[in-house]
């Protein structure tokens, strides 16, 4: 008998940047990989990035995971975490958790409600992204806390 799939490898990307700086001799190197698992109604995601510039000016790493469970076709809640580590030993490190209900109206038309935390440590000075509104400047070491809902249509 022919059983449902129970662990399945859905997505595996990596990839390695490396841009010269405008104002110095430095190169920034950037190097990403990441990749999903479904196990039945849930997904995990994995990724890692890390960003040295080559005069030791940026060292850090980036650590996420998070999660998705689809409760029904049309909902899903999603869970993340995420830790910048500062590798140059001054402690401006950052973490983030997020959670995010989607719940699909139709094919194209989605309602959506995300709320997030964001932990700057010492000088880090890390913003919550998502949307093309960035926000105030965020003051280093300050922490960030964010909502947003709203509505997506594809025509």
């Amino acid at each position: 008998a022919v059983g449902r799939e129970l662990l399945a490898l859905r997505e595996l990307a990596g990839g390695y940047e490396q841009a010269a700086s405008p104002t110095s001799a430095a190169l920034l190197k950037l190097f990403n990989i990441g990749g999903s698992v479904e196990v039945g109604s849930a997904r995990f995601f994995l990724a890692y990035h890390n960003e040295r510039e080559t005069d030791n000016s940026v060292k850090r790493e980036v650590f996420e995971v998070s999660g998705s469970y689809s409760f029904t076709p049309a909902d899903k809640l999603s869970l993340m975490y995420g830790y910048a580590h500062d590798k140059l030993g001054t402690g401006n490190n950052a973490q983030q958790v997020g959670v995010t209900y989607t719940y699909s109206l139709s094919k194209r038309t989605t309602l959506y409600g995300s709320a997030a935390f964001l932990q700057n440590r010492n000088r880090a000075a890390y913003a919550l992204n998502g949307t093309g509104y960035q926000g105030p400047a965020v003051t280093p070491g300050v922490d960030s806390r964010g909502v947003v809902a709203g509505i997506v249509h594809r025509f």
